[in-house]
This record gives structure tokens, C-alpha cells and sequence, in this order.
């Protein structure tokens, strides 16, 4: 049994220690990071959009009680 970890660990050994696959190894880390980036990006994308998307719908619907608009002026709807 103890063959067995011996050769697992001789195998590991010359795996990372190799440069074989480094290069790989890189593009694979590069690829997550960016992929990570882009993903929390969205997050603050989405709610942007939300919050955008719920203010033209409060100005397009006047009957709603929720507006925000116009400085004192009054709204398009009056």
C-alpha cells in the first residue's frame, strides 16, 4: 500500500515541478480571474439597470404615488 503513495507522490512531485503545463496552468488561472471579475461586474450592472428601469416606470405611471422627479417643478403628467 505504501507502493502506491510512494508512486502518487513521486508522480505529484514531477507534475509540479515540471514545466509542462505551466503555461496552461497560467491561462486557466487568467481565464477564472477574469470570468470572477466579470461576474461581480454584472451584479452592479443588474442593480443599476433595476434601479433605472424602476425609475422610468414610476415616471411613466403617474397614478403610483412614488415620484421623484421634476425638483419642485412638477412632472410631465400634471
Amino acid at each position: 500500500m505504501s507502493d502506491v503513495f510512494l508512486k502518487l507522490y513521486i508522480k505529484f512531485r514531477s507534475l509540479t515541478s515540471s514545466e509542462d503545463g505551466q503555461d496552461l496552468m497560467e491561462y486557466g488561472f487568467l481565464v477564472m480571474l477574469i470570468a470572477l471579475l466579470a461576474i461581480s461586474g454584472m451584479n452592479e450592472v443588474a442593480r443599476s439597470l433595476n434601479h433605472l428601469l424602476h425609475h422610468i416606470s414610476q415616471a411613466l405611471d403617474p397614478g403610483s404615488g412614488d415620484h421623484h422627479y421634476g425638483g419642485g417643478g412638477g412632472g410631465w403628467w400634471h
